[in-house]
């Protein structure tokens, strides 16, 4: 129902892809993040945007320029800067999209690494580093959107991405608080609590998903009383949002 406002967004964005995609403006030449380039990728692909020239800009090309094509990072998306290397697996996700989205030859290595990064616990990192694998749980939801993705485009064998979906959910539902909420290194919140909701109800689990959203219902903004003029805003926790009704 927000068709044009979701336009104009696209719009603005399609107008200067570099200054999302890059760090030109700011002195880090010669520069493509990861992560960045699939957001924008998949944002624009999403409202019918033609990725190979925006803004004279190839998002296809630009977003394939930086996956790693050889060795034990092959499929990985990498932040190519002078400042060195920020891609996390947040951003994978996202690369990953961008490139099933855009019928890329890459997708299979990004999906095939995304799956190679899976923890034992059926999470999957953020710090795509780090020797041993700690799961995040953004990180999961986003990573099993994408391979739910990967499935409905025919990336690698459906059975191998449904064993995978699973585990991925199974890891989110065991890390839920009896309340239906989720945290993260900085507590329990309303992103990571939105994200496993969205993940879940995409992977066909509604009553967890459902449980999450009484969570959220707690730091929502309704329509009445001292934050009326606010209704429609989620705070990050449920500490945030008490702290604003007393405040006003």
């Amino acid at each position: 129902g927000q068709s044009s406002a979701v336009t104009a967004i696209g719009s603005a964005l399609a107008a200067n892809p570099q200054a999302y995609i890059s760090g030109e403006a700011f002195g880090d030449t010669g520069s493509t993040y990861a992560g960045a380039t699939g957001k924008l990728t998949v944002g624009l692909t999403t409202i019918g945007t033609n990725v190979s020239d925006v803004s004279g800009v190839n998002l296809k090309e630009r977003l394939e320029s930086v996956i790693v094509t050889e060795g034990a990072d092959t499929g990985r998306g990498k932040d190519v800067s002078s400042w060195g290397d920020y891609s996390n697996g947040v951003g994978q996700s996202w690369v990953t999209r961008g490139l099933i989205a855009t019928d890329s030859a890459l997708a299979d290595e990004a999906v095939t690494y995304v799956l190679g990064k899976q923890c034992a616990d059926g999470g999957f990192p953020t710090n795509l580093n780090d020797a041993d694998c700690v799961s995040g749980h953004d990180t999961t939801a986003y990573s099993i959107v994408a391979l739910q993705e990967a499935k409905a485009a025919g990336v690698l064998s459906a059975a191998t991405l449904d064993a995978a979906i699973a585990r991925g959910v199974a890891s989110l539902k065991s890390a839920q608080g009896t309340d239906g909420s989720f945290g993260a290194g900085d507590g329990i919140n309303s992103n990571t609590t939105g994200l496993a909701a969205w993940a879940l109800r995409g992977a066909g689990e509604p009553a967890a998903a459902d449980k999450a959203v009484t969570w959220l219902r707690t730091v929502y903004v309704k329509p009445a009383g001292t934050l009326a003029a606010h209704a429609g805003a989620i705070a990050f926790n449920k500490t945030a949002f008490d702290a604003a009704v007393s405040a006003g």
